[in-house]
């Protein structure tokens, strides 16, 4: 089944809200979205060549979970970056040490979980996955 609100896209609506809320800037919560346009535009302008040369065969469900990652984790790794750098910017930082700071103490958190997801995708990529063929 669906997830109620994201089947249609109303949950975004809830996503900009609390991002807007959280960070205490609306020109801010632009950022996940670029970086959501620009995440899929890469991942197709990859996976297409590929497919369409028949060199790899991809099944039906790619287009999917490429469209979930690049939402999930431009909205996740932008809330963890931008949260931090307005704590700092509300602790009177000047505006670089807090892109400094942000980068030292959010970017920890980003490289663990994406390094999490990397071994994690690769061991799907490694095992074959029942009931998800197209």
């Amino acid at each position: 089944g669906k997830v109620i609100g994201m089947a249609e896209g109303t949950g975004m609506i809830l996503i900009v809200i609390l991002f807007g809320v959280r960070t205490g800037s609306w020109r801010l919560t632009l950022i996940p979205f670029v970086n959501t346009a620009i995440c899929l535009f890469l991942a197709e302008a990859i996976c297409y060549p590929l497919a369409s040369s028949g060199l790899v065969t991809v099944p039906s469900f790619v287009p999917n979970v490429c469209m979930f990652l690049c939402i999930a984790l431009s909205v996740d790794y932008s809330f963890f970056h931008l949260s931090r750098l307005q704590e700092l910017r509300k602790a009177e930082v000047d505006f670089v040490s807090a892109v400094e700071g942000m980068v030292q103490t959010a970017g920890r958190v980003v490289l663990v979980s994406g390094v999490v997801l990397l071994f994690t995708w690769l061991a799907l990529a490694c095992f074959p996955v029942f009931g998800v063929d197209s």
